[in-house]
């Protein structure tokens, strides 16, 4: 007998299935007590309107208006169904205490309510700050974060409102020194258009962040000018004549020489240097340098400015001038040239051994430079025929004055005349 219950498997298997039944079977009868835990339910707050009518204001502390667990015991098969919507906690503020607690009350959604037994959380009660509540409204600033590319600089940067007003409780409020709107311009080589958070500063540059401030307005847009730069010289002309006995040596110097500005690319491609008019380097009357200061501002192009924010645009200009001297020089007529003789006729001098006197007057190192024996002159029959009014050549003498080529800061003194001897050619 003890052999045939050992080896009959199909009664043990109906038993434990009815054993199972049976457990069922009363489980759905008796429904015993379980329990289920939530995590990280918010607080709801209720009637806040008792503080902020009285001008208060409240921050949260220590992160608790979050429950990190609740608890909730009850019949297995109500238990069983609840969802993280159906559990509630709630801080009415109708019963803050006087060390600015209050207590929270945990309950179920009204279909449940009634089957729970017990809800119990991580913690009960809310913790606050009371403060007194302040408005301030602060200038809003405008930054730049990163470089843009080679070559281009920030222009303006304007941000579609230029003022922001800060709510919140007294002794954060008072922290706060400033408002800036951050816009990253890393590589940008055009114009940027784009909203950009709005972020509170204290004195030392600390970023300000508390659930005590009520911040109005968070981003605003801003409006990024991105230029291109180029590096273009000045170019100075002078006017006047310095005073008896002084000339312009023609060096201008210029600190700087050259100015960085910053506008559209298409308008700096069309300028290779900036002109200053005449009338800034008059030097009339000078017996010494000229040092003047020249505004260069006045003389940018339109829709163009100065790139270096460091540089007031005033340039240091110096014209040099220095004391002239008289030389005379003494070459002889074969140093002088006879050109476009009249057809029929040769051209001599009258003295073919005579020396000629120039007189010339120049700056020092210049009139030094001047070897007698390297200097030519010129005469041009045709002007000595223009000159004379003369219709037709004859054999004769006719006196001109040789001409010279000097350099524009030599002055001829005084003239050198030459006869030239016209005869007419034998057949």
């Amino acid at each position: 007998m003890k052999k045939k219950l050992l080896s009959n498997w199909p009664l043990k298997i109906a038993s434990l299935l009815f054993a199972f039944c049976l457990w069922l079977i009363v489980i759905n009868v008796e429904d015993p007590t379980n329990t289920q835990t939530f995590t990280n339910v918010s607080v709801k707050f209720e009637n806040t309107e008792i503080l902020t009518e009285q001008n208060l204001i409240y921050e949260v502390l220590e992160n608790t208006d979050l429950v990190k667990s609740i608890t909730v015991y009850g019949p297995r098969s109500v238990v069983a169904q609840l969802k993280d919507e159906d559990i509630i906690a709630k801080a009415d503020f109708n019963k803050l205490t006087d060390d600015n607690t209050i207590p929270i009350e945990f309950y179920t959604t009204s279909r449940y309510n009634a089957d729970i037994t017990r809800i119990r959380g991580s913690i009960n009660t809310v913790k606050l700050n009371i403060e007194n509540e302040k408005t301030i409204r602060l200038i809003l600033h405008v930054n730049a974060v990163g470089e843009v590319a080679e070559g281009y600089m920030l222009g303006n940067m304007i941000p579609d409102q230029n003022q922001i007003i800060v709510v919140g409780a007294e002794s954060v409020i008072n922290t706060i020194d400033k408002a800036v709107a951050e816009v990253d311009v890393t590589d940008a080589t055009a114009g940027i258009a784009t909203y950009a958070d709005v972020k509170l500063y204290d004195k030392e540059g600390n970023l300000v962040q508390s659930d005590a401030i009520k911040q109005r307005v968070t981003s605003v847009r801003v409006a990024v000018e991105v230029l291109a730069t180029k590096s273009v010289p000045l170019s100075y002309t002078v006017m006047g004549t310095p005073a008896n006995g002084y000339m312009a040596t023609g060096e201008v110097v210029s600190d700087p020489a050259a100015v960085l500005l910053a506008g559209a690319s298409s308008v700096l491609n069309n300028i290779s240097r900036i002109e200053i008019p005449a009338e800034e380097l008059n030097i009339t009357g000078q017996s010494e340098n000229m040092i003047t200061i020249v505004n260069i501002k006045d003389y940018l192009p339109g829709n163009v400015s100065l790139a270096d924010s460091g540089f007031n645009g005033r340039a240091a200009v110096t014209v040099y001038i220095e004391p002239t001297i008289t030389r005379t020089f003494r070459i002889n007529s074969n140093q002088v040239k006879v050109s476009n003789v009249p057809d029929g006729f040769t051209a001599a001098f009258e003295n073919d051994k005579e020396l000629l006197e120039i007189v010339l007057t120049g700056l020092t190192t210049t009139i030094n430079q001047i070897n007698a024996d390297d200097i030519i002159g010129y005469v041009d029959m045709r002007d000595v025929k223009e000159e004379g009014n003369i219709t037709r050549w004859r054999k004769g003498t006719y006196e001109t004055t040789v001409q010279f080529t000097f350099p524009e800061d030599i002055k001829t003194e005084q003239p050198a005349k030459v006869g030239i001897v016209l005869e007419e050619v034998e057949e």
